[in-house]
């Protein structure tokens, strides 16, 4: 247990309220007060919503249009600087100027961050650069770094990073209702989803495409982007995830993962958990989760096979998927993984008898 005179007084950058990487790190924070009884400042861009009872925010302006994440993260982190001093430990999932005073840092990333560079169009590779380098100097300036994949782990060697903690993401599989086994009949309505941003590297694009081939048995469902309906795709806009739960566990057959990059992505371990078949670009997914999903080489003709087969022969991959569910609740699940994390955090800056 944390040594009651030693209890570190913890800033952690949660940066917006939408986003896998944000709720990772809003978790985190209610996990160490719950069960380490610590106190936690968190950082917020100004006018973000402040979900979390108990908790001191710290707010820091966007400086930068809202999309330019990256930019603002790291203008955050300047602005920052005096009160960053204060703390005995600073944890963030991003790139920024961090390391301020006594404060030990840990710098937590669950991707290939060469990866998404080779992956991003040349145009966004411009405006990224920065903010790669930046995300470089974090993890070589921080007292211990975080790998929540395996991926991240390799990108970690290959910068020079030896000492770090191998973890992973993580869900609250406590909290999820049990795994359903669902059914399809030839004929019936074959819901596929995606829930993300309408962003390029999402690749959603290729999804919006592929329902023209398709006919109207087939429905798209969109959550994270809006628009207007058609015959067979259907705009959800944002909706809490509690929605998307209900959506994943009830119709959804197959949850779409087309991204050209993703780190660890929040709601791959979600549709896992819940028993949902996966169908994703092998770049969107951790090495240690590919044998639980059905990857799809990139190009329209591939994805619309895969979803035929999988539509075709739908109780082969469902009973694959409910073996999937009980993996991921089993190994993935809150409290396991943040406890191995935050005590082998706790050991390296001696916060534990």
């Amino acid at each position: 247990m944390l040594l009651k005179m030693l209890k570190p007084k913890i800033f952690i950058w949660q940066g917006g309220s939408i986003g896998g990487a944000e709720k990772v790190m809003s978790e985190i924070t209610r996990f160490l007060m719950t069960k380490y009884g610590v106190e936690v400042t968190v950082g917020v861009f100004r006018g973000e919503p402040k979900s979390l009872e108990s908790v001191i925010y710290m707010e820091a302006p966007r400086l930068f249009p809202k999309k330019l994440v990256a930019y603002n993260t790291i203008a955050a982190s300047l602005w920052l600087t005096r009160q960053l001093a204060k703390f005995d430990l600073v944890i963030t999932h991003s790139g920024g100027f961090w390391k301020r005073g006594r404060a030990r840092f840990v710098y937590r990333e669950p991707g290939d961050l060469d990866a998404l560079m080779q992956a991003l169009p040349w145009r966004s590779k411009l405006i990224y650069w920065l903010p790669y380098l930046v995300a470089l100097f974090s993890l070589k300036s921080s007292d211990l770094p975080i790998a929540a994949s395996q991926k991240a782990g390799v990108f970690f060697q290959r910068h020079g990073i030896k000492d770090f903690v191998m973890s992973s993401n993580f869900i609250e599989t406590d909290i999820l209702p049990p795994t359903q086994s669902k059914e399809h009949v030839s004929g019936e309505i074959f819901n596929l989803a995606f829930v993300g941003r309408a962003d390029r590297i999402k690749n959603v694009g290729l999804l919006i495409q592929l329902m023209d081939q398709l006919d109207n048995s087939y429905q798209l469902h969109l959550f994270g982007i809006s628009g207007d309906n058609t015959r067979n795709i259907h705009y959800h806009g944002w909706v809490p995830e509690t929605d998307i739960i209900d959506y994943l566990q009830q119709p959804t057959h197959v949850l779409l993962l087309p991204s050209l990059f993703e780190a660890s992505p929040m709601v791959l371990l979600l549709a896992l958990a819940l028993g949902v078949p996966v169908l994703a670009n092998a770049a969107a997914v951790p090495n240690e989760l590919k044998d639980l999903v059905v990857t799809v080489n990139a190009g329209s003709d591939n994805w619309l096979s895969a979803i035929q087969t999988v539509a075709s022969d739908y109780d082969k991959y469902k009973n694959a998927s409910l073996e999937a569910s009980f993996f991921v609740r089993q190994h993935y699940n809150t409290n396991q993984v943040l406890t191995l994390e935050m005590d082998q955090i706790f050991k390296q800056f001696n916060y534990v008898e």
